[in-house]
C-alpha cells in the first residue's frame, strides 16, 4: 500500500512539476499512516516562483488523474483538495520568496512569532522530496538547521507567557463553572505548552495530527510531565474542572522550575 500511495503522490507531483516556476514538491508524513487511519492524507507542499495556474486550470489538471473527483479550492488559503478514489489529496502552495523573506527576518532578528508557530519549517525539514528544480531546498534546509538562539528564545518566552495567561483563564472558568470557556482556555493552554516544550528542545512543531506521537520523544521533558499531561487530557469525566486546574498549575510550576 505504501507503494500505491507513493506512486499516486509521484504522479500528481509529475503534473505539478511541469508548471512554470515550480521549485520543489514535498510529500508530508501523514502519507505514511495506514490509509484506513482517519489521520491519513496525501499532503503535497509545493514551492514556486512567480505564479501558479488559475483555479480552473488546476482543477482540469488534477481531474485528469484516473478516478479523481471532488475538487475544491480554498477561498482563503492557497490550498487545493480532491479525492483519488477514497484517498484524500491536499496540495498547499507557497512562494519561495515568502520562505526566504521569513528566514531573512529571523537571521536579522526582525521576525515576530505568530500563533501558527513553526509547523511550516517542520514540514520543510521532515517531508519526502518528490521533485526539486535546483538546490534551493537544500539551502533552505541548511538555514533552518542553524536557527539562531534568539529565534528559539522568542518562541519560549511567548509560549511561557501564553501558558500563564491561559492558566488564569482556566482558573476563572473553573470558578464560574463556565464549561465552554474552560474548554477554550484549556485548548489554548495546551497549544502554548507544547509550543514551549518543542522550542525548548530546539525542535520545530509538527502538524496537529502528529504532535502527540512526537511529544514524548523529545529529549528533555520536565519530571512527572507525562502523567500530569495525560490526566489533563482525560475526557472520561473522572476529573472535575477544579482538579484539572490544579493539574495545569502543577504543569506550569514544573516547567518553570525545570527551565
Amino acid at each position: 500500500m505504501r507503494n500505491k500511495v507513493l506512486n499516486l503522490a509521484s504522479d500528481i507531483a509529475d503534473i505539478i512539476s511541469k508548471w512554470d516556476g515550480i521549485e520543489a514538491i514535498l510529500l508530508g508524513e501523514a502519507a505514511d499512516i495506514g490509509i484506513y487511519d482517519p489521520y491519513f492524507s496525501i499532503d503535497l507542499e509545493v514551492f514556486y516562483r512567480g505564479s501558479i495556474p488559475p483555479r480552473n486550470d488546476r482543477r482540469d489538471y488534477f481531474l485528469s488523474v484516473e478516478d479523481s473527483g471532488g475538487f475544491e479550492c480554498s477561498p482563503v488559503y492557497p490550498i487545493d483538495r480532491f479525492l483519488v478514489g477514497e484517498l484524500p489529496i491536499r496540495i498547499h502552495y507557497q512562494e519561495t520568496a515568502r520562505t526566504e523573506l521569513i528566514l531573512d527576518r529571523i537571521e536579522r532578528g526582525k521576525w515576530i512569532y505568530r500563533e501558527n508557530g513553526t509547523t511550516e519549517f517542520y514540514t520543510i525539514m521532515n517531508s519526502e522530496v518528490l521533485f526539486k528544480a535546483s538546490e534551493w531546498l537544500e539551502r533552505v534546509r541548511e538555514r533552518l538547521s542553524k536557527m539562531p538562539d534568539s529565534f528559539w528564545s522568542q518562541i519560549v518566552e511567548v509560549a511561557k507567557c501564553g501558558m500563564t495567561n491561559y492558566l488564569n483563564d482556566i482558573g476563572a472558568a473553573a470558578y464560574r463553572r463556565d464549561d465552554l470557556f474552560f474548554l477554550m482556555a484549556s485548548s489554548n493552554f495546551v497549544k502554548s505548552l507544547v509550543c514551549f516544550l518543542f522550542a525548548q528542545n530546539r525542535e520545530f512543531l509538527p502538524s496537529g495530527r502528529m504532535i502527540f506521537s512526537r511529544l514524548y520523544k523529545l529529549k528533555k521533558l520536565p519530571e512527572g510531565f507525562k502523567g500530569r499531561f495525560e490526566n489533563l487530557l482525560r475526557s472520561d469525566g473522572s476529573l472535575d474542572v477544579e482538579k484539572k486546574r490544579e493539574i495545569a498549575e502543577l504543569l506550569v510550576r514544573s516547567i518553570i522550575d525545570w527551565v
